[in-house]
């Protein structure tokens, strides 16, 4: 990939972007916010849920939870631990289908941009929005927070994926 003069790379990381730089030196490496950040405010705000008095500790349950850091709530009752809700699989059957039946990744592509994308910030904004406090060890909510105003406490994930994204200076 290297030999193509005209390969970009988008990182989102400090330490992403010195690997690329490191392997990739003569390619454009750009160190670039997340495309979550690219939403409207107007638009999120639209989408809105009234807010509850409870907490969110959306609390991720694979690979990339980090076990060394757990949070005890005094009130529990007060406290939801959930994780975001998964979707891939959804991805995943429509990628198949389309290596079955061939010619389907024109659909594919219109259908996720224009119907499962915006269905997907709907429910995340409406979930997230309802809280009135979030720990999070997912990026993404994180993200959604800070494009809310809704005060957060941002976990690091296993390998350090988040402690280096909100490390970044974009300035």
């Amino acid at each position: 990939m290297a030999n193509h003069k005209d390969l970009f790379i988008c990182a989102r990381d400090d330490r992403s972007y010195k690997v690329l730089k490191k392997y990739f030196s003569l390619n454009n490496i750009l160190l670039l916010p997340d495309m979550a950040f690219c939403i409207s405010e107007m638009y999120l705000n639209h989408l809105r849920s009234i807010e509850n008095d409870k907490i969110l500790f959306l609390k991720r349950m694979d690979k990339e939870l980090c076990l060394s850091k757990q949070i005890m709530f005094k009130d529990k009752l007060e406290v939801d631990i959930r994780d975001w809700p998964k979707v891939e699989w959804f991805y995943f059957c429509l990628n198949r289908l389309d290596l079955k039946v061939g010619h389907l990744r024109q659909v594919i592509d219109w259908y996720m941009s224009f119907i499962f994308k915006p269905f997907l910030i709907r429910k995340g904004v409406k979930f997230v929005s309802s809280y009135r406090y979030i720990y999070t060890t997912r990026l993404h909510v994180a993200i959604l927070a800070l494009l809310l105003h809704k005060p957060f406490a941002f976990l690091d994930n296993s390998y350090g994926k988040n402690s280096d994204f909100s490390e970044i200076d974009f300035m």
